[in-house]
């Protein structure tokens, strides 16, 4: 609801009606041909008689759900086309043109891709009571680019009470003889793989719960020292020419 005009106009009128027709009095159904038709349908059954005010009322809360579903995709179709415009001038506002391209490096113009570097990571190292999480993409010390890797927990027990251990650096910038640097001498309070309170997403909720964490985290050295990033996603509310939403940045915890 608080980052889509569709889901709040469907929960909106959903939730309402709800509400209303809990603390509304019982429905005088005699009167109304077809309540009593709803509710002749029900009232001979093992059961015993159903309450045909409760049918009434349930009959029209699946009404006004079907009534938001239509109303949010509707206003999804323009809202959508309005997001998109938007973050493209916010992306064009922001760039700075160039002149000429960066320089390729002509002797080495590859990077190693994601699915060889799990496998060539994974089959480098071994751990009895960890293993190797998701990669993603940060940068070595010396600035190289480079897969990272969370070492975490493997297994329930150890999922409960081990720690993540650190975190794997695999040089993306070379294809053969491909620089593996393990720190995994740290143990992190919390991190990747532990679970309850000691979880990294429990934690990150914790802290903000109204963010949202849609990318993996990104594992890193700095000063010898291991650390992992989690980038944060907000929603701005823009209000004309309709109220629609765009994604921003919200910092890394």
């Amino acid at each position: 609801m608080l980052n889509s005009p569709g889901a709040l106009i469907f929960w909106t009128l959903t939730l309402l009606t709800v509400t209303v027709l809990w603390f509304l009095p019982p429905l005088d159904t005699e009167d109304s041909r077809a309540a009593a038709a709803v509710a002749a349908l029900f009232e001979e059954t093992d059961r015993g008689e159903v309450n045909s005010s409760v049918i009434v009322k349930l009959a029209l809360v699946v009404g006004v759900i079907i009534v938001a579903l239509v109303l949010a995709g509707l206003y999804s179709v323009p809202a959508n086309a309005l997001e998109e415009r938007t973050l493209a001038e916010q992306t064009m506002a922001e760039g700075e043109p160039v002149e000429n391209f960066p320089e390729m490096n002509a002797d080495n113009a590859r990077i190693v891709p994601r699915s060889v570097a799990d496998v060539q990571s994974r089959g480098s190292v071994s751990y009895r009571q960890y293993r190797l999480g998701t990669s993603d993409i940060a940068r070595m010390e010396d600035g190289r680019l480079a897969w990272s890797y969370p070492i975490q927990p493997d297994g329930f027990r150890n999922m409960l009470f081990e720690n993540q251990q650190g975190v794997l650096l695999s040089d993306m910038t070379s294809m053969e003889d491909q620089e593996i640097q393990a720190f995994d001498d740290t143990p992190f309070s919390v991190g990747e793989g532990m679970l309850l309170h000691r979880g990294s997403s429990w934690n990150l909720r914790k802290s903000d719960f109204w963010a949202k964490y849609n990318d993996d985290a990104i594992e890193f050295v700095h000063d010898g020292k291991p650390y992992m990033a989690y980038p944060k996603t907000g929603h701005e509310w823009h209000l004309t020419p309709i109220p629609h939403t765009t994604p921003t940045w919200e910092g890394s915890p």
